[in-house]
């Protein structure tokens, strides 16, 4: 990921512990790159935000065959209701890597992201 607090590691959301969180430093355009191993098909995410239920949280979800060309498929923002998962869903694509792109929230330029899940739907 990008620059992380020191205490709120990338590792925080993909450890099914609503507790931990992965937090970015306080700037719009902070990443966090997920790997699948191999390309996939995938067409949606879930994340859950740190305070989602008070904080509209902006994003940008990308995917990627090589982590380097990146091909944008959802921009937006959280609801701003809930601190469990959000899904979105975009149209089906085939890709190894999939980056969240963190537009900062309502009240600073920090992503605080729960937990992140990478979906297909069948």
């Amino acid at each position: 990921s990008s620059t992380p607090e020191e205490a709120n590691v990338k590792e925080n959301m993909i450890d099914n512990d609503y507790s931990t969180r992965w937090t970015s430093a306080n700037n719009s355009g902070e990443w966090a790159i997920f790997d699948l191993g191999e390309a996939k098909d995938i067409d949606a995410v879930a994340m859950a935000f740190w305070r989602g239920d008070t904080r509209n949280y902006a994003y940008e979800i990308l995917v990627s065959n090589d982590g380097e060309t990146w091909k944008s498929v959802s921009k937006g923002s959280s609801s701003g209701k809930t601190e469990g998962l959000e899904r979105v869903e975009f149209a089906r694509e085939h890709a190894r890597f999939v980056k969240f792109l963190g537009g900062g929230n309502t009240q600073n330029g920090h992503s605080n992201i729960l937990e992140f899940s990478i979906l297909a739907r069948k």
